[in-house]
């Protein structure tokens, strides 16, 4: 169980670059080195959301065929190519290219396949391994805008969009093999692939309620699929919404990852881009801020 709920952990935190969180990130800084308006930009995150959204039965079928090691290794192939190719975008066209390869690899393939897997390889204590997985990966997803708004500042998106491909390609793809093979059909799940729960003996829960495997046609009969497909739906929508635009948000109240902390204890950061950076000029320089002010400075 530990093993699966650290593998699926660390995939569903690396899909923040295709999250609304994380993508909020970028948003200011497209807007002003493109040149393009705020339209423009969400109009083109629209398409790629949309898009997500069509692909997810396609993708939950080749996991059903494939089963999940494979289909998130080669998932975090594509999505981490494809966010070290969105550092190249020039216009209009071209982010919408990225924002539709960002949508379907992070938001929609990587996020599915991670949750599947749980579901797939345990079967005791599901819920509370699903719980764990939801909770880590959420936290870092949340995070994410922290650490990219000050790689922003200081080295320009495009770099920072390096950055995530390379994270997703160095962790998630390693992490992919280390899953067990995918559980015959009957057999238990929880123990395939030596995922066992340590401490566990033959009828230990067997007070515990049987799972029960619905096929898709039953499960579409039933009033809970229609329910919880709702409830998923309305909850993205409206989040999805506030959060693409929660950095620009903030920073007009004047809230920012970079003001979280005074600027005396952010010299670590490089003050020039590597050589082969072009574009995406950072919004912001080290050496605007003044280092005299010391650690105990008020953030804000």
């Amino acid at each position: 169980m530990v093993r699966i709920v650290t593998i699926t952990s660390i995939a569903f935190g690396l899909t923040a670059p295709g999250q609304t969180t994380a993508v909020s990130a970028f948003v200011d800084p497209l807007i002003q080195d493109l040149g393009v308006s705020r339209s423009a930009v969400s109009t083109a995150y629209l398409i790629g959301s949309v898009s997500g959204a069509f692909v997810m039965p396609f993708l939950g079928r080749l996991i059903d065929r494939f089963g999940p090691r494979a289909l998130m290794a080669s998932v975090a192939l594509c999505f981490g190519g494809t966010l070290i190719a969105s550092s190249l975008i020039a216009g209009v066209p071209s982010l919408t290219t990225a924002f539709i390869g960002m949508r379907v690899g992070g938001q929609g393939a990587l996020s599915l396949v991670a949750t599947t897997a749980v579901a797939i390889y345990i079967e005791r204590r599901r819920g509370l391994a699903m719980g764990l997985t939801s909770a880590v990966g959420t936290a870092i997803i949340w995070l994410a805008p922290l650490a990219l708004e000050r790689v922003i500042q200081y080295q320009g998106w495009r770099t920072a969009l390096v950055l995530e491909g390379l994270a997703v390609l160095l962790l998630v793809v390693p992490a992919a093999l280390f899953l067990p093979p995918r559980p015959q059909s009957g057999t238990d799940s929880s123990e395939a692939g030596g995922v066992a729960l340590a401490g566990e003996e033959v009828g230990a829960e067997a007070d515990e309620a049987e799972p029960i495997d619905l096929t898709l046609r039953q499960a579409l009969h039933t009033g809970v699929f229609w329910v919880v497909a709702l409830g998923v739906g309305v909850c993205s929508l409206i989040g999805t919404g506030l959060n693409f635009q929660q950095v620009s948000l903030l920073g007009e109240r004047g809230l920012s990852a970079t003001r979280l902390q005074p600027p005396s204890c952010r010299r670590w950061w490089p003050a020039s881009r590597p050589p082969w950076h072009s574009g995406g000029s950072p919004t912001g320089s080290p050496t605007a801020f003044s280092s005299s002010r010391s650690c105990s400075s008020s953030p804000l």
